[in-house]
């Protein structure tokens, strides 16, 4: 290695120096000196410090006492060096394998074996490959049948005949009359059948009532056939399955107020059971019906201030009957400032209709008109908003010579701001 500077340390003047271009020799030398050369070339003696050797000038572009570093030197510069770096003996176990565990535990030990027996042939250990196969079958010899064995043996069987009372269907032979003849045996020639035999009970015997858990007590708590539709005893169905009429008991005349039923036609009532039992039909004694019941079943909408009917809340009454009715409604609107007006609708020329309708605007307010008069407005100023709130309507109807429907009618206050019936409201309509 060529450095910029070069240092030669001489111990006597004496000594010889080979010859190198621009470096003195001979009597130039100075004893105790070391000798220095430039880059330019140029020699001088200098003072010696250490054993030998001062601090250079510069040294891998380092300056001052200049200690090796990496880098300094690169592989071709370095001699002698070992063409290899074998390493030393030493082992690993199975864990410093990277999955090396998991893999051999995954494997099957060549120690395992497939065995075969004959027909099927090749099983052995599992230290190399092997190959399974299956015998021809021959006389003597187990196996699978060849293409030309199998049409040897498939032409027997199908060239087989039959002569009555045997029969062949496909591989099946059958005799249905056949039987079998000149041949008994006893009880005795039977392994165990006597001894078996023994051990059992006739078909046909008997057991007294007490032999059979609870028979007795149980029969007690029962009612004889005998007892049916007899004094002290029960009474029997029809072929209806209801009791018949002869197992009714005799009631004394009774007034009813007039009851509709089927048992009787077109508009008359129940008015009474005879002594029989049966019921007996006429005139309404006591006049009126029980009440007819009409409910709104979903929600209905009124945006319009046109008077429209509440879905579900009619009523059909015929001449000349009187027709009395109350209704219970919840209602919201689409704001407080809109109001729900209600009104009633019915037959053409009534001989006198007369209604009421009581509001609630609020929680603790309530508006209340009396009406006279179809579709008159009855109009309570304010509604519940969202709130839904309750409203009664009442009155009567006493129709004259023209049938019709009774309507229960709403409408909005205001145009496009909607009004709601909720469902569940009903009415009730009495006719008399």
């Amino acid at each position: 290695m060529k450095l910029k500077y070069l240092f030669a340390c001489l111990a006597l003047a004496s000594v010889a120096l080979a010859q190198e271009p621009g470096i003195p020799v001979g009597s130039g030398a100075q004893v105790g000196k070391c000798l220095s050369q430039n880059g330019l070339g140029q020699t001088t003696w200098v003072e010696c410090s250490g054993g030998g050797g001062g601090a250079v000038f510069s040294v891998f572009g380092r300056t001052g006492d200049v200690v090796a570093a990496a880098n300094d030197y690169n592989w071709t510069q370095i001699a002698s060096k070992p063409s290899t770096f074998p390493p030393d003996a030493h082992g690993h176990t199975e864990a410093d394998v990277t999955n090396l565990v998991t893999d051999l535990a995954a494997k099957v030990p060549t120690s395992r074996r497939i065995d075969t027996t004959t027909p099927l042939q090749g099983g052995d250990n599992l230290t190399a490959d092997r190959t399974f196969s299956i015998l021809q079958a021959g006389s003597g010899q187990s196996g699978y049948l060849s293409a030309t064995d199998w049409s040897l043996f498939n032409a027997k069987e199908s060239g087989l005949t039959f002569s009555s009372p045997l029969s062949r269907s496909v591989n099946t032979i059958t005799c249905p009359t056949c039987s079998v003849s000149g041949h008994a045996h006893t009880e005795a020639d039977v392994t165990n059948l006597v001894t078996d035999l023994a051990g059992k009970a006739p078909t046909i015997h008997s057991h007294a009532e007490a032999d059979v858990t609870n028979l007795v007590t149980d029969l007690a708590a029962k009612e004889a056939t005998a007892s049916k539709n007899a004094a002290s005893g029960y009474a029997g169905l029809d072929a209806s399955t209801k009791l018949a009429a002869a197992q009714l008991p005799n009631p004394a005349p009774t007034t009813l107020g007039g009851i509709k039923s089927s048992a009787c036609s077109g508009n008359d009532k129940v008015t009474g059971i005879d002594t029989s039992g049966a019921a007996t039909c006429g005139t309404d004694q006591a006049t009126g019906t029980g009440p007819t019941f009409a409910r709104v079943t979903a929600d209905v909408q009124n945006t319009t201030v046109t008077f429209a009917n509440v879905t579900g809340l009619t009523f059909a009454v015929a001449i000349n009957t009187n027709t009395s009715f109350a209704c219970e409604l919840f209602y919201t609107t689409a704001a407080t400032t809109t109001a729900l007006q209600l009104a009633i609708n019915g037959p053409a020329s009534p001989t006198a209709m007369r209604y009421a309708v009581r509001t609630s605007t609020t929680a603790t307010a309530m508006h209340s008109a009396s009406q006279s008069a179809y579709d008159t407005n009855t109009n309570p100023g304010t509604g519940g908003g969202t709130t839904a709130l309750p409203v009664r309507i009442s009155g009567t109807l006493e129709n004259g010579g023209t049938a019709g429907t009774l309507a229960i009618r709403f409408r909005s206050e205001v145009a496009a701001s909607a009004v709601n019936v909720l469902r569940g409201s009903f009415c009730a309509f009495v006719t008399y």
